[in-house]
């Protein structure tokens, strides 16, 4: 099912309170249906007699192929010149200091949503008192947790025709030592045989559950249906007919957002009572209409002490004003009406949004300072309805409050390209490549969390990275590709490590795949990254056999070059390469495994020894050094603890020096496994290379959970072990630590490590030697946590 379909089929289920499924409604689900229906179009009316009001202007349809489709031309989407100013007092005066903020200002801007927006709470609620009503012990896919089974009985004695009972369900690492944060969900849900789209592939991410359990943190889901109905029918219902007494609403009393969020509250206060919580740690998330109820929870409940806004458009996070996607006129209709005080219907008829005493933009600034992550779709997939656009300048326009009150706001005015988050202040926003739905945006909304939340007492991660601990010894690097660069595993890379090197951006196939064309998408976006975060950046690689495009070394028939052509082909290359980055990359791998693996044969019979000699190898760093003088230039291979091939790399190298290259250091690759190197073969290996007097990086490091093999081959039955056992983990644990030690011992010459990929989710060693089997390499898991290995390296 397409996002928008089932966006569009999610609303029609939810406002109707329809359980059928897909398949016709039984006779009984009909009369019920139409029963709901009747009584929403008669409150409706209700409402629209007590306010005066003959009519209301229609809005435009959410079908982009209507006559009356909503706006989606950005052109057309500002009619407006101005938004209520959220430091302007109601007397004109400027608010200047954070006493007037809360003393006045805010007090103005609650009263006005109160009054024409959301409705007023009313002054005394009905008690809730709240049972467990079951505990079980279980797993959430390989995490043991203890989920409790909760429901808040709500007082009724003022009106005994109505019961109303809060659903909702808590749980918790059960490894927990102690309480742990938590994020309570507004939970939909679905009528019986209704499966909303998932992700059912092969590599489907963990759901955002047990992102949160990963992290040694809990959720509560609480469904806001169990204690407000989502229609105008049950407003006589609920906990909002229970306070009115079955009686119809007034203009001012509260519609189904605030009640929704009242639920929030009182079950906030049950998780306070809760030991395996850390109240103070509590967040709220929502999607869509509950996006729109978080942020109302949040604005309204100071207890709250983060935000999580998932694509609640219009009503939400979205500037009012804005004619884009789903319009005032559309949440005043009979459809939605419910979830505002009856007076919010008068700006659909006859004032206007531009009558609006409030905007988006202030109830975002009445969470202030707490963090809000504010998420949404891509257009092309979510569709224009919501208006993500709408919702960045509502951020932007809440931003001088967080900075009234000393936290930082965007950073920017100008909404980012989809897929790269403005993570770095109070408030954050996110546009995903994905649909209606919150998913993809989890791992950086935790990523994010995280840096007010800490890690909960289950987890075994702390703020110190590797570039901290070795701070005093070298640079710790990791190969990265843009695509990583914008997962959550962007916040490890800037937690743990101080220097990138692109794994395939910078290679001749990627970044030069045609004589006159350069791709520097890639290669721009890692250094851009490097450079944001003060972090070094080496380039790799400018001369390899391997990913080298045919182009290089034929001519237009199909010939191969002369030796003259392909020396000012490789000139060229890396001249414009090097030269784009100047003083950007501090360091080059040149020349990338040029000598050979087989006995008795110097150097590797490639394309370019062939065609030009050996000499290829001096006039590549030859021009290099010419391109960027201040570069530090580096021969790189592989198998180099292997005596025979060692002593090639170390003639190769010595050759160099003799002949006056700018040659400044030699890079081990360190493609290592559990059964290699032994301690004497890297002791003997890091002295003789550091006796050449140049400096040393580890490059790529990686250390195989298999005994190592040099060559590719096809499965066999026993590859279909792949479990990372504890008596695997424990050899690696022992390689690694082995290899820290001689790296600490050799510091004075080496002066960078870098591993090859950031953690086991990605791996080239999951198909290498053997396609498809799965490897675990590096020093962080699949969930991005730390190893035991990591812990070792870090107390030598």
């Amino acid at each position: 099912m397409k996002p928008l379909a089932f966006f569009c089929l999610l609303t029609l289920l939810l406002s109707t309170g329809v359980q059928a499924q897909f398949r016709r409604m039984s006779p009984a689900d009909s009369l019920r249906v139409d029963s709901i229906n009747k009584a929403t179009q008669l409150d409706y009316k209700r409402m629209l007699q007590q306010l005066n009001i003959p009519s209301t202007r229609r809005g435009p349809s959410g079908n982009p192929q209507a006559p009356d489709a909503a706006n989606s031309d950005e052109t057309k989407a500002s009619p407006y010149t101005t938004l209520p100013d959220a430091l302007v007092l109601q007397n004109g005066k400027k608010v200047t200091e954070a006493t007037t903020w809360w003393n006045k200002r805010r007090p103005e801007i609650v009263e006005a949503f109160d009054t024409a927006v959301y409705g007023r709470t009313p002054a005394k609620t009905p008690h809730v008192e709240w049972e467990v009503v079951a505990t079980t012990q279980e797993m959430d896919g390989d995490i043991p947790v203890v989920t409790k089974k909760l429901t808040g009985h709500v007082d009724n004695a003022s009106w005994p025709a109505i019961k109303v009972a809060i659903q909702m369900t808590l749980t918790t690492p059960a490894q927990a030592t102690g309480p742990v944060p938590v994020i309570m969900e507004f939970g939909f849900v679905f009528p019986p045989g209704f499966n909303p789209p998932r992700d059912t592939s092969r590599k489907a991410p963990p759901s955002w559950k047990q992102q949160l359990l990963t992290k040694g943190w809990g959720y509560a889901v609480i469904v806001p249906t169990s204690y407000q109905a989502d229609n105008g029918a049950g407003l006589t219902q609920g906990i909002i007919g229970l306070v009115n007494k079955g009686q119809p609403r007034k203009a001012d009393d509260w519609g189904t957002l605030k009640a929704w969020a009242w639920g929030a509250s009182r079950a906030l206060d049950y998780l306070e009572t809760d030991k395996a919580v850390d109240a103070k740690r509590v967040g709220i998330e929502g999607l869509s209409r509950y996006g729109k109820a978080a942020l109302v929870a949040l604005a309204y409940e100071p207890r709250f002490a983060i935000g999580f806004i998932g694509s609640s458009g219009a009503g939400g996070a979205k500037i009012l004003r804005r004619v884009f996607g789903e319009q005032v006129e559309n949440l005043a209709s009979s459809g939605e009406y419910h979830w505002f005080a009856g007076n919010f219907i008068r700006y659909a008829g006859p004032l206007t949004p531009n009558d609006l005493p409030v905007d988006a933009h202030e109830l975002i600034a009445l969470c202030a300072p707490r963090p809000v992550f504010i998420s949404v779709g891509s257009p092309k997939v979510e569709g224009n309805w919501i208006d993500g656009k709408g919702m960045f300048v509502a951020a932007v326009h809440a931003g001088p409050v967080y900075t009234l009150l000393g936290k930082k706001d965007l950073g920017t005015t100008e909404m980012p390209p989809q897929e790269t988050g403005v993570l770095t202040g109070e408030l954050a926003f996110r546009q995903h490549e994905g649909g209606h739905t919150t998913g993809p945006n989890w791992p950086f909304f935790i990523d994010f969390a995280a840096r007010y939340f800490g890690q909960g007492t289950a987890s075994a991660a702390n703020t110190k990275g590797l570039k901290d601990y070795y701070k005093d010894f070298f640079t710790m690097g990791v190969a990265v590709s843009p695509r990583a660069l914008k997962s959550n595993e962007a916040s490890l890379v800037i937690q743990q490590f101080n220097s990138l090197t692109p794994e395939n951006a910078l290679k001749m196939g990627p970044v030069h795949p045609k004589e006159k064309e350069y791709n520097w998408k890639d290669a721009d976006s890692i250094v851009a990254f490097a450079q944001r975060n003060n972090m070094k950046m080496r380039g790799h690689t400018l001369c390899w056999h391997n990913q080298t495009p045919s182009w290089l070394f034929m001519d237009d028939k199909g010939a191969p070059v002369s030796k003259e052509v392909l020396l000012q082909r490789l000139k060229d290359h890396i001249t414009t390469v090097v030269s784009r980055y100047k003083g950007k990359i501090y360091a080059w791998d040149v020349v990338n495994e040029a000598v050979s693996d087989k006995a008795g044969e110097w150097l590797r019979p490639s394309p370019w020894l062939q065609i030009i000699g050996e000499e290829y190898i001096a006039k590549a760093f030859q021009w290099a050094h010419e391109a960027d003088p201040n570069a530090l230039l580096f021969y790189n291979d592989y198998n180099e603890i292997g005596a025979v091939k060692r002593a090639k790399i170390i003639r190769l190298i010595q050759s160099l020096q003799a002949k006056g290259i700018p040659i400044h250091g030699i890079g081990l690759q360190a493609h290592w496994a559990v059964n290699e190197p032994s301690k004497e073969q890297l002791d003997s290996t890091l002295q003789q290379f550091s006796s050449l007097g140049l400096t040393l990086q580890i490059t790529e490091l990686d250390i195989s959970v298999y005994p190592k093999e040099h060559e590719a081959r096809a499965s066999r039955p026993e590859d279909a072990n792949t479990a990372f056992t504890s008596e695997r983990e424990q050899q690696q644990l022992e390689k690694y630590k082995l290899a820290f030690g001689l790296f600490r011992k050799y510091s004075k010459h080496i002066s960078s490590v870098t591993f090859w990929n950031i953690s086991d989710r990605n791996s080239w060693l999951d198909n290498f030697p053997v396609r498809g089997r799965k490897d675990y390499p590096l020093l962080f898991d699949q969930s991005l946590q730390p190893k035991k290995a990591f812990w070792e390296v870090t107390r030598l």
